[in-house]
């Protein structure tokens, strides 16, 4: 645990806050830990990396509020606040890519895309990228539906978008894991009897 005296103004009694583009305490205490630059870390795991805000967080010993919170009481700021770092607007991106390129399955273009589950949201599944195929409402309908066809060929669409995606980011030690876990996933559900 740090030792950490937060400055106190005299006249009023309260907390100053930390300036902007200087770092927090605690921020600079995980940097020797880690032996990292939470700026540098921040723009290769989570902006280009693959790290969600969770597991980003976890990895430098805060919570999630505390680096990207955008609204917090008291005037406090987050950390991408303080350093005034980039923020990473993913489902936008993702969006406008899917539309432009249509439907995942069928390759309709210039309709209204939906967000189709591979695991479904009442089985539990998540609306993480694995999880989600961009389709048209018909190939959406014809997969709830469990056509064999349309779902091998979501199988193989998820496997192949998301080992692509794996191997364009930077290989570390936690990437055969991950792989191994996406394509159990993939695999795993939707299976016919």
């Amino acid at each position: 645990m740090s030792k950490y005296f937060p400055k106190i103004d005299p006249k009023t009694g309260r907390f100053l806050p930390i300036p902007n583009g200087e770092k927090p305490p605690k921020m600079k205490e995980m940097e020797k830990v880690l032996g990292l630059i939470f700026e540098d870390d921040y723009n290769e795991k989570y902006l280009k990396g693959n790290l969600g805000q969770k597991r980003f967080a976890n990895r430098w010993g805060v919570t999630k509020n505390q680096i990207f919170a955008n609204k917090m009481r008291g005037g406090r700021r987050s950390w991408v606040q303080m350093l005034d770092l980039e923020k990473k607007s993913k489902i936008k991106v993702e969006q406008e890519t899917s539309h432009a390129k249509g439907c995942e399955i069928c390759g309709e273009k210039d309709i209204s895309l939906d967000r189709a589950h591979w695991k479904e949201n009442v089985k539990g599944g998540s609306s993480r990228a694995f999880n989600i195929l961009n389709l048209c409402p018909n190939c959406h309908r014809k997969l709830d539906r469990k056509d064999r066809e349309i779902t091998e060929k979501g199988r193989r669409v998820l496997l192949f978008r998301e080992v692509k995606k794996i191997f364009e980011n930077k290989i570390t030690e936690e990437t055969p894991q991950e792989l191994l876990s996406i394509c159990e996933h993939i695999i795993s559900n939707r299976k016919f009897e």
